[in-house]
């Protein structure tokens, strides 16, 4: 910890007073200095000489440390580095001011802008787990269609129409993901690898769907209406497959109409 006695001797690359090396100085004065260290963590600090914190300034600390935590988890250090600016002018405003109000302005905004920021790379994250899992079941789909004729030698048709059934399950899942994307609810607190799993698991509930449909098809509980004609019935369990992976209600009505017949 350095012997200065004046805030304003600090520099750019100086050591700090609690010990770290000073990035860029926020503000700084005879008795408090607010820097971001060149780690990219907000530091503030005041000489026995400062007198009057504001009231609120514990409240003020506590939303400017979660949401640095928030930024180290979901950004890079550059890209982190652009929020931590304006959540180091909070503690700016709150020491330099004195002023709960200009202080709590800035938190909101930089929030605002971190949030939308964040979201939108999460929801990222998300669709392009779902697209790679996805893919997958593509290559999978490809590769019975080349190799139907040997897959038919070891299990019958109506095996195969489930399985595949289920596969396309999990695309009509994705196509849907896709196209509620903006309704997906990415929440920056929650770390990424948790928002990559649900797109995974997105895809994982459409090929269950598929494949619960499918078996329904099969035993005619459901949707017979489709099996009169055979070339329907071909491509009406696989359009089945995609629009049970789309949906979230078709299972849960399904489960209603076998219930009414039970």
């Amino acid at each position: 910890m350095s012997n200065r006695k004046d805030c304003t001797e600090y520099n750019s690359n100086d050591i700090g007073p609690l010990g770290t090396k000073i990035q860029t100085i926020i503000v700084s004065s005879d008795d408090f200095i607010v820097y971001i260290d060149d780690l990219g963590d907000i530091y503030y600090y005041t000489t026995s000489a400062y007198k009057g914190f504001i009231k609120e300034f514990g409240s003020v600390q506590s939303r400017i440390t979660h949401y640095e935590s928030i930024a180290n988890m979901q950004f890079n250090k550059a890209e982190a580095y652009q929020f931590k600016i304006g959540l180091a002018e909070a503690y700016a405003r709150a020491i330099d001011d004195r002023n709960f109000n200009y202080a709590n302005d800035i938190l909101a905004l930089t929030v605002k802008r971190m949030e939308a920021n964040g979201s939108e790379k999460l929801k990222h994250s998300y669709i392009l787990a779902a697209f790679r899992s996805t893919l997958f079941i593509i290559l999978f789909i490809v590769a019975m269609i080349i190799f139907k004729c040997s897959i038919l030698s070891v299990i019958d048709q109506d095996n195969y129409d489930i399985i595949e059934a289920a596969l396309f399950g999990g695309v009509g899942a994705f196509i849907f993901a896709t196209l509620r994307l903006n309704q997906y609810p990415a929440e920056i607190s929650i770390l990424e690898k948790y928002h990559k799993v649900d797109g995974r698991m997105r895809i994982a509930y459409g090929i269950m769907s598929g494949l619960v449909v499918a078996i329904a098809f099969k035993a005619k509980v459901a949707f017979s209406f489709l099996s009169k004609d055979d070339e329907i019935k071909n491509f009406g369990i696989i359009f089945l497959g995609i629009l049970s992976g789309a949906s979230d209600l078709i299972i849960p009505n399904l489960i209603k109409h076998i219930e009414k017949k039970v």
